[in-house]
């Protein structure tokens, strides 16, 4: 793989850790946090991302695509905090 590429990977990678974290801590001090990670979920799907406005050099069908691909990324995000949140199932016995 490219190495600059690889970097990129890594930095967006660590980036998207920090902000699944934080999201986590900072819900996680609320009584409703859970409710509320999973209301932010709900919020993001109703509300799909608009295609860039700004001059990206894209295509329309490339706009699409990358609006597609960040409602993606922030819904896996949404998820990783849920799943974060969520109560550790019950050891079996």
């Amino acid at each position: 793989m490219d190495p600059v590429l690889l970097q990129l990977y890594a930095r967006i990678e660590a980036q998207r850790y920090l902000l699944e974290f934080v999201f986590a801590t900072v819900l996680g001090e609320r009584s409703d946090g859970l409710f509320q990670a999973k209301d932010i979920k709900a919020k993001l799907i109703s509300m799909p991302s608009q295609p860039p406005t700004k001059p990206l050099g894209l295509d329309p069908s490339e706009s699409d695509l990358l609006a597609g691909l960040i409602d993606e990324a922030q819904i896996k995000i949404m998820e990783k905090v849920i799943s974060m949140l969520e109560p550790a199932p019950a050891p079996a016995r």
